[in-house]
């Protein structure tokens, strides 16, 4: 809306069709808010109202938009499985576990995608990718393993690792 000077922040926790309380007041041209009154694993419904200076002039309340909270993966473990056949890795597989994995999470060593990612379960994925998988992690030297998640774009904590 011209003229807005701030934006009224409205939730429900019932659907978008619900009654909604305002929230949050976010002066323009701001274009976040932060809601720290929510929970993990509970969806909230907002909508977003632009509003003029003295209040004399509001825009419609805009469309409703459904969020659920939840927490970022994490890495509790990782453990690596080398199969060397006449002198070649012909297997390399890196099985990490921890909690919030989800479908077509992908792996990830120093920040670059590992050459394949196999969801398994919401507490463990697999990379593989023979000599390419072990030419990212050098033998003796720490790297940084992480999981991305990308429905929802959180990345797990750095986990560090040592090929031995």
């Amino acid at each position: 809306m011209v003229g807005a000077t701030h934006y009224n922040v409205y939730r429900s926790e019932a659907a978008c069709g619900a009654s909604f309380i305002r929230v949050g007041r976010v002066d323009a041209p701001a274009e976040s808010f932060s809601d720290l009154e929510v929970a993990e694993g509970i969806q909230y419904f907002y909508r977003i109202e632009a509003v003029t200076e003295t209040d004399s002039c509001a825009s419609t309340l805009s469309e409703c938009i459904p969020v659920t909270l939840t927490d970022p993966p994490v890495i509790t473990g990782a453990e690596l499985k080398l199969r060397i056949q006449n002198g070649a890795v012909v297997v390399c597989k890196l099985t990490i576990t921890g909690r919030g994995f989800h479908p077509g999470c992908v792996v990830r060593i120093n920040g670059q995608d590992a050459p394949k990612s196999l969801y398994q379960s919401e507490n463990e994925v697999v990379a593989k990718g023979g000599a390419k998988l072990k030419k990212m992690l050098p033998k003796h030297q720490t790297v940084q393993l992480t999981v991305y998640n990308p429905d929802d774009g959180q990345t797990s904590a750095p986990w560090p690792f040592a090929r031995p």
